[in-house]
């Protein structure tokens, strides 16, 4: 069978989108030895084993986007002459010959469910492409049971359409000291840890307000420590950290590298989670690999990933949030070890066995 995998994530993203296609693709040499796979992508034109990568860049043609979407990579995947086509992000695939099997993996609608939190021109483009999208799909993936939910109830998909296939943790992120690591970004202990990009649907700004009155209740010198890159609208939780009397103590990273991140999550005094909306929140499952305490809001998909290792509150307001934070001392409630625990449950290798597994069901 001849499968064309659909990519580009893995060159321009840094957030859950690009691990799972990473791994992904990783992973495929090792689980599947038979079927031929062509991955498209943006800059790789190199080969491993029974997968190719195949290179499409942007023109230097305004448009060079729709250009590259809509015409380059369907011509390329028409050339191909697949079985089945796997879109990685949700976003196609588009132009395709009516014998080629479509399979879309989609990891969330947080642009349908909390609108607000986007741009418009983010809004505009889901809700332009993803109903097509989804109507033409011979099947499609999804990362969770709540994102499954949230598929059927928008989308009225059947069952038998859709199945979900959960994330994995890397090896990577296991209990790991390094002080250096801190030192060179001016992290000193304690702290509370986030993972994730600056943007609205991950709700940094009641996480400032609930640390602000945990700092005003605890003598206590605590810093809260965010790890991750500015996103979209992001300038009001920006202007918020400025303003805030504990400023100094707010530590903004910025992107880190991989081979950081285990060194956060294992040396943090508690890893907070308030996100209004996840598809999986694979932050959180990487917080626990490392053995860290963690406290998230309880809601979406964040009880299939944490189950009943992690401290959830279930308001909607600061005070909820800073309660759990003063109570951070459950760090010392359980000796399980956290990895082998969870690699059981979340591994790369069994998602990307399940996923080959629907491309063969697809593809007949």
């Amino acid at each position: 069978m001849r499968i064309v995998i659909i990519a580009d994530v893995m060159d321009t993203g840094l957030g859950g989108m690009k691990t799972y296609a990473d791994n992904l693709v990783r992973c495929i040499p090792e689980v599947d030895t038979i079927n031929e796979y062509y991955i498209i992508n943006l800059t790789r034109t190199d080969c491993d084993r029974n997968v190719s990568f195949i290179s499409i860049p942007y023109t230097r043609y305004p448009g060079k986007f729709f250009i590259r979407k809509f015409w380059q990579v369907p011509k390329k995947i028409r050339s191909l002459k697949p079985d089945v086509v796997l879109e990685t992000t949700h976003i196609g695939p588009f132009f395709l010959p009516k014998g080629v099997k479509r399979l879309t993996v989609i990891h969330d609608l947080s642009t349908f469910i909390h609108p607000k939190h986007y741009t418009w021109i983010n809004r505009m483009s889901e809700r332009m492409l993803l109903p097509g999208i989804i109507r033409r799909a011979d099947h499609l993936i999804t990362v969770s049971e709540s994102t499954k939910r949230d598929i059927q109830t928008l989308f009225d998909v059947a069952s038998d359409r859709l199945t979900v296939i959960p994330l994995g943790v890397e090896e990577i992120f296991r209990p790991t000291r390094d002080q250096a690591i801190l030192d060179k970004y001016g992290v000193v202990r304690p702290y509370f840890l986030h993972v994730g990009t600056i943007q609205p649907r991950k709700n940094i700004e009641m996480l400032v307000d609930a640390y602000e009155r945990f700092r005003d209740a605890n003598p206590m010198k605590v810093q809260l420590v965010l790890v991750g890159k500015i996103g979209w609208k992001s300038e009001r939780v920006i202007d918020k950290i400025k303003k805030s009397q504990y400023s100094s103590d707010i530590i903004q990273t910025g992107h880190v590298a991989k081979e950081e991140l285990p060194v956060f999550y294992s040396m943090c005094n508690l890893f907070v989670f308030p996100s209004h909306y996840e598809g999986f929140g694979l932050p959180l499952l990487e917080a626990l690999a490392c053995g860290a305490a963690c406290v998230s809001a309880d809601n979406s998909s964040l009880r299939e990933v944490g189950g009943d290792r992690v401290n959830y509150y279930g308001g909607g307001n600061h005070f909820d949030l800073s309660q759990a934070m003063i109570n951070f001392s459950l760090r010392d409630q359980t000796n399980l070890d956290p990895l082998a625990m969870h690699s059981k449950v979340f591994s790369w290798e069994k998602m990307t066995t399940k996923t080959v597994k629907v491309l063969e069901n697809t593809s007949q």
